[in-house]
Protein backbone atom coordinates (compact mmCIF):
# COMPACT_ATOMS: atom_id res chain seq x y z
CA UNK A 1 0.00 0.00 0.00
CA UNK A 2 2.87 2.30 0.88
CA UNK A 3 4.50 1.89 -2.42
CA UNK A 4 1.00 2.75 -4.49
CA UNK A 5 0.59 6.27 -2.18
CA UNK A 6 4.90 6.84 -2.99
CA UNK A 7 3.57 6.34 -6.75
CA UNK A 8 0.87 8.86 -6.45
CA UNK A 9 3.09 11.06 -5.00
CA UNK A 10 5.53 10.79 -7.22
CA UNK A 11 3.38 11.70 -10.26
CA UNK A 12 1.53 14.13 -8.58
CA UNK A 13 5.01 15.87 -8.08
CA UNK A 14 6.32 15.27 -11.55
CA UNK A 15 2.83 16.92 -12.71
CA UNK A 16 3.46 20.05 -10.46
CA UNK A 17 7.15 20.36 -11.92
CA UNK A 18 6.19 19.53 -15.66
CA UNK A 19 3.16 22.61 -14.90
CA UNK A 20 5.48 25.30 -13.76
CA UNK A 21 8.53 24.48 -16.17
CA UNK A 22 5.66 24.85 -18.91
CA UNK A 23 4.84 28.68 -17.42
CA UNK A 24 8.03 29.61 -17.51
CA UNK A 25 8.90 28.65 -21.26
CA UNK A 26 5.34 30.55 -22.50
CA UNK A 27 6.06 34.23 -23.24
CA UNK A 28 4.80 37.09 -21.25
CA UNK A 29 3.71 39.06 -24.67
CA UNK A 30 1.10 37.89 -26.73
CA UNK A 31 1.02 39.19 -30.59
CA UNK A 32 -1.99 39.13 -32.76
CA UNK A 33 -1.36 37.79 -36.35
CA UNK A 34 0.67 40.65 -38.39
CA UNK A 35 -1.07 41.79 -42.24
CA UNK A 36 0.95 43.06 -44.53
CA UNK A 37 0.41 46.86 -44.51
CA UNK A 38 -0.47 46.69 -41.05
CA UNK A 39 1.16 50.02 -39.46
CA UNK A 40 0.33 48.64 -35.62
CA UNK A 41 1.05 45.72 -34.56
CA UNK A 42 -1.30 44.54 -31.42
CA UNK A 43 -1.17 42.11 -28.88
CA UNK A 44 -1.80 41.54 -25.22
CA UNK A 45 1.38 41.56 -22.57
CA UNK A 46 1.50 42.47 -18.52
CA UNK A 47 -0.43 45.74 -17.23
CA UNK A 48 2.49 48.38 -16.34
CA UNK A 49 4.73 46.41 -19.16
CA UNK A 50 5.27 49.40 -21.07
CA UNK A 51 7.39 50.62 -23.06
CA UNK A 52 6.42 47.52 -25.95
CA UNK A 53 9.44 47.87 -28.93
CA UNK A 54 8.65 46.30 -32.16
CA UNK A 55 11.75 44.72 -33.84
CA UNK A 56 11.84 42.81 -37.31
CA UNK A 57 13.94 39.96 -36.94
CA UNK A 58 16.94 39.70 -39.29
CA UNK A 59 18.69 36.32 -38.43
CA UNK A 60 20.98 37.14 -35.29
CA UNK A 61 20.14 41.05 -35.59
CA UNK A 62 16.65 43.06 -34.87
CA UNK A 63 16.04 45.76 -36.84
CA UNK A 64 13.58 48.59 -34.53
CA UNK A 65 10.33 49.32 -36.06
CA UNK A 66 8.08 51.19 -32.85
CA UNK A 67 7.93 51.85 -29.46
CA UNK A 68 4.76 52.50 -27.50
CA UNK A 69 4.54 53.88 -24.33
CA UNK A 70 1.18 52.62 -22.79
CA UNK A 71 -0.20 49.16 -21.94
CA UNK A 72 -3.75 49.26 -20.67
CA UNK A 73 -4.79 47.59 -17.51
CA UNK A 74 -5.99 44.40 -19.21
CA UNK A 75 -2.14 44.23 -21.11
CA UNK A 76 -3.05 45.08 -24.48
CA UNK A 77 -1.22 47.37 -26.53
CA UNK A 78 -1.16 48.80 -30.13
CA UNK A 79 2.62 49.92 -31.24
CA UNK A 80 2.51 51.94 -34.15
CA UNK A 81 5.77 50.53 -36.72
CA UNK A 82 7.55 52.52 -39.36
CA UNK A 83 7.61 51.32 -42.35
CA UNK A 84 4.75 49.39 -42.82
CA UNK A 85 4.79 45.40 -42.45
CA UNK A 86 5.91 43.60 -45.47
CA UNK A 87 4.66 39.82 -46.53
CA UNK A 88 7.12 36.99 -45.15
CA UNK A 89 9.08 40.15 -42.51
CA UNK A 90 9.57 38.23 -38.82
CA UNK A 91 8.78 40.64 -36.19
CA UNK A 92 9.07 40.21 -32.20
CA UNK A 93 7.31 42.73 -29.16
CA UNK A 94 10.05 43.43 -26.23
CA UNK A 95 8.35 44.81 -23.08
CA UNK A 96 10.27 46.84 -20.67
CA UNK A 97 11.64 43.28 -18.78
CA UNK A 98 12.80 41.89 -21.60
CA UNK A 99 10.31 39.51 -21.72
CA UNK A 100 9.29 38.99 -26.14
CA UNK A 101 6.79 37.42 -27.98
CA UNK A 102 6.97 34.90 -30.11
CA UNK A 103 8.51 35.57 -33.57
CA UNK A 104 5.56 36.24 -35.73
CA UNK A 105 5.69 35.90 -39.44
CA UNK A 106 3.80 38.84 -41.44
CA UNK A 107 0.88 37.35 -43.88
CA UNK A 108 -0.99 38.43 -46.66
CA UNK A 109 -4.50 39.50 -45.93
CA UNK A 110 -7.01 37.06 -47.82
CA UNK A 111 -10.73 37.40 -48.03
CA UNK A 112 -13.54 36.90 -50.55
CA UNK A 113 -13.74 38.68 -53.65
CA UNK A 114 -16.13 40.97 -53.96
CA UNK A 115 -17.21 45.05 -53.31
CA UNK A 116 -15.16 46.75 -50.70
CA UNK A 117 -12.78 43.76 -50.42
Amino acid sequence: MASKWNRITLALLLMAVTGIAMLAQSPSVGIDQPYAGDRNVTGQGVPASAPLTVYEVLGANRNYLGKSSSVDQQGFYAVAVNPPLTNGQKIVVVDSQGRSSNVATVVTKTGPAGPGN
